[in-house]
């Protein structure tokens, strides 16, 4: 299944959250029960400059018999984000083990810039 294309709008200095339900052709819930996931943003020449992941207080929680997945990037991790964004992707890595892993989703992070700063 190809990644789903999807541009991820985040603001400097300010939480971010969303929730994600995959669903069957028949609309009932993937299992995600035992899975994994990871996703990271990058500068256009592959900087790291964030990386979420499914351990407890990560930024990733997964609801597996839902087909949830949970993010959250706080206000201290998006202030230290250029405003030039980057790139990023989700990964979901099945109990099968890293072999099995599949793309969610990926595109482009823009950022707009914190104007009310204390300084």
């Amino acid at each position: 299944m190809p990644a789903i294309r999807r541009r991820l709008a985040l603001e400097q200095g300010a939480v971010y959250r969303d929730v994600i339900r995959l669903k069957q052709p028949d609309g009932t819930p993937v299992d995600l029960t035992g899975c994994t996931a990871r996703m990271q943003i990058r500068t256009l020449d592959g900087r790291l400059l964030l990386d979420l992941s499914t351990p407890p207080g990560s930024g990733l929680v997964i609801d597996g018999p839902a087909g949830v997945i949970h993010r959250r990037i706080t206000a201290g991790q998006t202030a230290l984000l250029p405003i030039d964004g980057g790139l990023y992707d989700l990964e979901i890595t099945p109990p099968a083990g890293p072999d099995d892993t599949w793309r969610l989703y990926q595109g482009a992070v823009s950022v707009s810039a914190e104007v009310t700063r204390d300084d």
